[in-house]
């Protein structure tokens, strides 16, 4: 796990370290369960057109809806 730059991290004490690993946790963690939350929502599911699908009746009669 990289927490800092290319040049490599410069901490002032441990506890700014600690602090530097916890918010990189954080952000890992909650990027995580976006992408779980997003796979339950149905990302990744294909689209299908409407008017193409195979749940259409075959025939052109249309029905009035018109009160």
């Amino acid at each position: 796990m990289r927490l800092g730059g290319s040049d490599g991290p410069s901490f002032q004490n441990r506890a700014h370290f600690i602090g530097a690993a916890a918010e990189a946790m954080r952000r890992i963690l909650i990027e995580h369960a976006r992408r779980r939350l997003a796979v339950k929502r149905g990302a990744g599911v294909e689209v299908v057109d409407w008017m193409q699908s195979k749940f259409l009746p075959r025939s052109r009669t249309t029905i009035s809806c018109s009160p």
